[in-house]
């Protein structure tokens, strides 16, 4: 039903738009990225060309710059596009080191962490989420091990 792709320059994300509609023109495909470097996001939603701060951690969706061939494509198969705090992204690569026993890079946790974001809406719908790396660094890494011990704390209350 809902497809949940990481989003930098955006070639990825039109490709899954493409395919995604391509096999069922109902998928919903939802873009996540930093709001700490919001150049697509802001690109998708006043449909010009903007650039914006680039000072996310996540590498992977790190993009000071928007495209206009990508963008184009996002605007007819991305349903909704969602910026993420940096500290959303860190708990879910976290989430997926522990859960899911996967090393994803911090742009490849994006999915997951805007999948949560929405997770009330989620509970009856079949959910596809990219992962797009696995090129995490140790400095990386060693942070989110680091923020363990804090999300576990925040997680319950």
């Amino acid at each position: 039903d809902i497809i949940f792709v990481p989003i930098g320059g955006g070639s990825g994300a039109a490709g899954v738009g493409i395919v995604a509609h391509a096999i069922n023109p109902s998928i919903r495909v939802i873009g996540a990225q930093s709001e700490a470097s919001p150049a697509a996001y802001e690109t998708w939603k006043q449909h010009r060309l903007v650039t914006a701060p680039n000072r996310t951690f996540a590498e992977g969706l790190a993009t000071g710059v928007a495209f206009e061939l990508p963008q184009a494509i996002m605007r007819e198969h991305l349903h909704d596009f969602l910026l993420l705090t940096e500290e959303e992204i860190m708990r879910a690569m976290l989430w997926m080191i522990e859960r899911a026993h996967t090393l994803a890079e911090p742009a490849g946790a994006a999915s997951l962490a805007a999948a949560y974001h929405l997770r009330k809406k989620l509970s009856s719908k079949k959910v596809g989420i990219i992962c797009s790396g696995g090129n995490t660094s140790l400095e990386h890494l060693r942070l989110a091990l680091a923020q363990q011990s804090h999300y576990a704390q925040h997680e319950k209350s």
